[in-house]
């Protein structure tokens, strides 16, 4: 009988063992991603007339000669983000319905309106209705009516609240 030398002997049993070896070892893992996607509509207000406070002197304001109304003065920009096709409609309300009143002694000192994308908002016609997404446009402020001559000194003002609603 021939005779198998050491080394060839140990050299197949070796193997198999350090590959089993290497598979008990081995782990696996698996994970799952559940998807899912919440539509929420939303509309806001956008521009630089949200949430601000501007104040003005009565120059800047008040009608010239024999005018009845004073000058345009520009609030700001305003404009409408939405993920909403279709219309908006702007509602425009005030604390003193359009009306600059002596915070202490709530005497008048002048109507005014409003306007946007050049349309006139006053006490009566203060809807608008524009697309969900309207670029930031101007919003300006004009005195009307009777300006009172003498203008007791403090602050005059009024609070205008635009609301939006998607249709």
């Amino acid at each position: 009988m021939r005779r198998i030398p050491p080394k060839l002997l140990v050299a197949p049993i070796i193997l198999p063992i350090l590959l089993s070896v290497g598979f008990a070892f081995a782990a696996t893992d698996s994970s799952q991603i559940n998807l899912s996607l919440t539509h929420v509509n939303y509309v806001k207000l956008t521009g630089t007339v949200v949430n601000a406070s501007r104040f003005f002197s009565v120059r800047d304001i008040k009608p010239r000669g024999n005018r009845r109304r004073g000058p345009w003065v520009e609030l700001g920009t305003l404009g409408i983000e939405s993920n909403m096709l279709g219309n908006c409609d702007l509602e425009f309300t005030t604390q003193n319905r359009f009306k600059l009143r002596h915070i202490i002694s709530n005497k008048r000192l002048s109507r005014y309106r409003l306007k946007y994308k050049n349309k006139k908002i006053r006490k009566r016609k203060n809807k608008i209705t524009l697309p969900c997404n309207a670029a930031n446009s101007s919003l300006s402020f004009q005195t009307v009516g009777r300006f009172r001559n003498r203008v007791k000194a403090g602050v005059y003002r009024d609070i205008v609240t635009i609301t939006v609603t998607t249709q």
